[in-house]
C-alpha cells in the first residue's frame, strides 16, 4: 500500500480485538472485492486497520472461490451478482465483528463499497441498492470509489496477487 507498510492475516475475531486494544485511536476500514479467473469468481473481503502515528496499516482478509455464473466474461447478470455479493460480504464481516468495534469506539469505522457512483459506469447499476443496504443494515454512509480504497485497493490487490499474503 501506499504511503506506508502493511502487514497481512487472515481475518481473525482475536486479533482484531488485540489489535485494537494495542494502538491510539484510529480508523477501520471494511471492504470487498472480486475477480472472474477462468470459470471461477473469487472473493475477498478486507478488514483495514490504521495505525495511526505509525503510516502503516494492518490488513486482516478472507478469499473465497465459486464457479463462475455465466459463459461470457462480460456478462450484465454476473457483474450485478458479484457487485451485490461484495456488498453483502462487507456487510457480514462487519457483523461478524461489531461487538468489538463497539467495544472499542475510540477507533471509526468506515464500509468501502466498490461500486462507482457516476452514471458512466456500469457499476453504478447497484448504487442505491448498496447505498440503502450499507445505511439500512448498519446504519452508516458507506464510502464509494474513488473514495472506497479498502475494496479498490487492498481488497483488489490481494486477489490479484499484487499484495504479498
Amino acid at each position: 500500500m501506499k504511503g506506508g507498510d502493511a502487514s497481512m492475516e487472515i481475518i481473525s475475531r482475536d486479533g482484531i480485538k488485540k489489535l485494537l486494544e494495542s494502538i491510539p485511536p484510529s480508523t477501520v476500514y471494511i471492504g470487498s472485492d472480486s475477480i472472474r479467473k477462468g470459470r471461477k469468481i473469487i472473493f475477498c473481503t478486507v478488514v483495514v486497520v490504521h495505525i495511526a502515528n505509525a503510516r502503516g496499516a494492518k490488513i486482516f482478509y478472507h478469499c473465497e472461490r465459486e464457479p463462475a455464473k455465466a459463459k461470457k466474461r462480460n456478462d450484465i447478470n454476473e457483474m450485478i451478482y458479484r457487485l451485490t455479493k461484495e456488498v453483502d460480504m462487507t456487510i457480514r464481516v462487519c457483523d461478524s465483528i461489531k461487538d468489538i468495534l463497539e467495544a472499542h469506539p475510540e477507533h471509526k469505522l468506515e464500509i468501502h463499497v466498490d461500486v462507482n457512483p457516476s452514471e458512466n459506469y456500469r457499476s453504478h447499476m447497484i448504487y442505491d441498492y448498496a447505498l440503502g443496504y450499507v445505511k439500512g443494515y448498519l446504519g452508516i454512509t458507506p464510502k464509494f470509489k474513488p473514495d472506497a480504497f479498502a475494496a479498490s485497493v487492498a481488497a483488489d490487490g490481494i486477489i490479484r496477487g499484487k499484495n504479498e499474503r
